[in-house]
């Protein structure tokens, strides 16, 4: 299996789309947040169907998507 083989692809609620590689997924359930590991299909999900939406405070660039 190739590290940077697309594990999804979304177009989120928002429109815009998001491309996620398996090395990345490494890196966010590696480092950043352990607990989505095997939850690839809840944050596919939660980019296209949000309960809500919020602009991050540290980057205005970037958007935090949330689903209870």
């Amino acid at each position: 299996m190739d590290d940077d083989e697309l594990l999804f692809e979304v177009v989120t609620s928002l429109g815009f789309t998001v491309r996620c590689f398996r090395n990345y997924w490494a890196f966010i359930v590696g480092e950043k947040h352990p607990a989505l590991i095997g939850h690839e299909d809840a944050v596919r999900t939660t980019l296209t169907d949000p309960d809500e939406i919020r602009r991050s405070k540290r980057d205005p660039n970037v958007f935090l998507f949330y689903r209870g």
